[in-house]
């Protein structure tokens, strides 16, 4: 009888092993997947509009649009309020930019209300980083 109960522990040990492990590496590919997107944010957010022009700016929004489908899939439900703030954000910025539709004299010509925009963008990702540092201890975005 002390063998069937020692083995039922052993059994039980391991399976939370298990889920644990899976937990942590879920967390890992979470935080790698959250770390990639703040890395593509960053550039766009760093970004010298009249430098690389509309074009320039819409080709780094496909970019973080790529990484932001992926980290919301990584992430779930998780963070859900500051990845719907950042993607809000990066929608505004979206759309002002196709509004420019290529053309770099309508980008100079509202470049005040991009560069806005492109703040507003950090902030959220500076939100998200914050809400990243606090609930996943082993993962940080902004180092």
């Amino acid at each position: 009888m002390t063998r069937l109960k020692l083995s039922a522990s052993v059994l039980v040990v391991f399976t939370i092993g298990g889920l644990v492990s899976c937990s942590s590496s879920d967390d890992s590919s979470t935080c790698a997947d959250l770390q990639s997107l703040y890395g593509e944010v960053n550039t766009l957010v760093d970004m010298k509009p009249l430098q690389v022009g509309a074009d320039g700016i819409q080709d780094q929004l496909d970019t973080v649009q790529s990484a932001w489908t992926t980290a919301k899939k990584s992430a779930g439900d998780e963070f859900d309020s500051q990845l719907g703030a950042l993607e809000s954000s990066i929608q505004t910025l979206v759309d002002e930019v196709k509004s420019f539709a290529g053309d770099d004299k309508s980008l100079s010509d509202n470049i005040d209300q991009l560069k806005t925009d492109m703040s507003a963008v950090g902030t959220a990702l500076d939100d998200l980083a914050s809400a990243v540092d606090s609930e996943l201890s082993d993962c940080t975005l902004d180092s």
